[in-house]
């Protein structure tokens, strides 16, 4: 693969605001699954209201992981084969996960 190349997947995977969504992939087993999630949903899983793009980017940020917890459960639910871009929305935002007891 090219510098080129490479730099040119590793920009598309950065996460972006398209003007009504956070776009950004994800690792699912051995592919990589288109996902947004709304600002709404965004705004949810924080406590603050952020309007501005680059801080609404520093939310995703700081809330991927549960971001891509809740993609990984739309995912399990979704049709075999389904290609689409997986959405988050509002409603797929529910209680935090419980955490794992301290050993």
């Amino acid at each position: 693969m090219s510098d080129q190349a490479v730099t040119d997947a590793a920009v598309a995977a950065q996460p972006r605001w398209d003007g009504q969504c956070v776009v950004f992939d994800m690792a699912h087993g051995e592919d990589i699954v288109s996902c947004a999630i709304s600002r709404q949903a965004l705004q949810d899983l924080s406590t603050r209201r952020h309007f501005k793009p680059a801080m609404l980017l520093v939310c995703f940020a700081e809330a991927r992981p549960r971001i891509e917890a809740i993609a990984r459960r739309k995912l399990a639910r979704r049709s075999p084969g389904s290609v689409s871009r997986l959405s988050i929305w509002s409603e797929d935002i529910g209680d935090p996960e419980p955490e794992a007891p301290a050993t």
